[in-house]
């Protein structure tokens, strides 16, 4: 099982186990950063469906820049984070890795909602996200409970803490993929189940494809310059 859930996460994340959760005697697929980032960005995603699911025609087109700035701001925390503990300055935590890449995912997630509303039916591509302000704080507010709660609940579910991790990941790769392949025409929504089923199975087999091939690129870079050691080991 440990190979399976670390097979998702091995060419994307150091995996070193002391940066890593772990719940039910298994490691999470990626460092506590990365799965914060994960869970940010799902959570977001989710945050607005909710917010948005009695709106007629969903906003298509980006917030205004104030909030543009916001959600700038909110990487501002990870990078800090990551470089000063990486060149020494001071120490730093699972928990403060999580924060910090949630607010990330968060950022993230908030960007690519509005491209995935425009690929709704009766979207207006007009419509700028977040016209009411309380739209944006409550996004936020849920994304991050939901992001709190799992991190205060996860040592409890055991080896669904992990998977759930995974699904998380997907997610986000099958968002970006969809958003990628419906640049295409062919692949435009018909707004369908039968077509949407087929697009999500779609990007969700590139998003495996993707996992493999960057798991077999960090295999050849370890090979070729670590002469065949783990980098989490090296780096641990």
């Amino acid at each position: 099982m440990q190979d399976f859930i670390y097979f998702f996460g091995h060419g994307f994340c150091h995996q070193i186990p002391g940066r890593t959760l772990e719940a039910g005697g298994f490691f999470f697929s990626a460092c506590s950063r990365d799965t914060g980032i994960y869970f940010g960005f799902a959570f977001a995603i989710l945050a607005a469906f909710i917010i948005y699911s009695t709106t007629k025609q969903k906003p298509g087109d980006l917030p205004k820049w104030p909030y543009l700035v916001i959600l700038a701001l909110m990487i501002i925390p990870m990078a800090l984070d990551g470089v000063s503990s990486y060149i020494g300055l001071r120490p730093t935590t699972n928990i403060i890795r999580y924060i910090t890449g949630a607010f990330t995912g968060a950022a993230a997630g908030s960007i690519v909602v509005p491209l995935l509303f425009s690929l709704t039916k009766n979207a207006d591509t007009k419509k700028k996200m977040y016209a009411k302000p309380w739209h944006f704080i409550v996004q936020l507010v849920i994304t991050f409970v939901l992001a709190a709660a799992f991190f205060l609940i996860y040592p409890y579910l055991g080896v669904v803490s992990p998977l759930a991790a995974i699904a998380a990941f997907l997610v986000l790769t099958c968002c970006i993929n969809l958003i990628l392949i419906t640049l295409s025409r062919r692949f435009a929504p018909r707004h369908t189940v039968r077509h949407w089923a087929l697009l999500i199975t779609i990007c969700l087999a590139m998003s495996l494809v993707e996992i493999t091939a960057f798991g077999a690129v960090r295999e050849a870079a370890e090979s070729l310059l670590l002469g065949g050691l783990n980098i989490s080991d090296v780096l641990g």
